[in-house]
């Protein structure tokens, strides 16, 4: 196969591009609005949220959650769905509790089926 070559023209036409879709993902034509599903919960980009990962992406849920609160969630409390669909966030299916509750609420359902 041939090594492709490229002008120092179309090196920097090339870069300026990159800069142009990389330096703001909206740019970019696959952008999507910022919303992805990730082990089957759904994450929306928001890098300035306290609970945004490394990515700057946070779980829905959670934003639904402090929707409703008006505040953030406190990092010892987890949201719980209720119907054991993550995708969805309806007010009416989730549940704030802590990380020993939502266990331990897990295990019961698991060991009573």
């Amino acid at each position: 196969m041939a090594k492709r070559v490229v002008s120092p023209e179309g090196r920097i036409k090339i870069s300026i591009a990159r800069t142009k879709f990389f330096s703001n993902p909206e740019n970019h034509p696959r952008w999507k609005g910022g919303e992805i599903i990730h082990r089957e919960y759904a994450y929306v980009k928001d890098k300035n949220h306290p609970r945004a990962n490394s990515t700057g992406y946070v779980k829905k849920c959670f934003l639904a959650v402090e929707s409703i609160l008006g505040t953030p969630v406190p990092k010892d409390l987890v949201v719980h769905h209720i119907n054991g669909n993550k995708l969805d966030d309806r007010p009416i299916n989730l549940a704030i509790m802590t990380s020993k509750e939502h266990k331990s609420l897990h295990m019961k359902e698991r060991y009573t089926k």
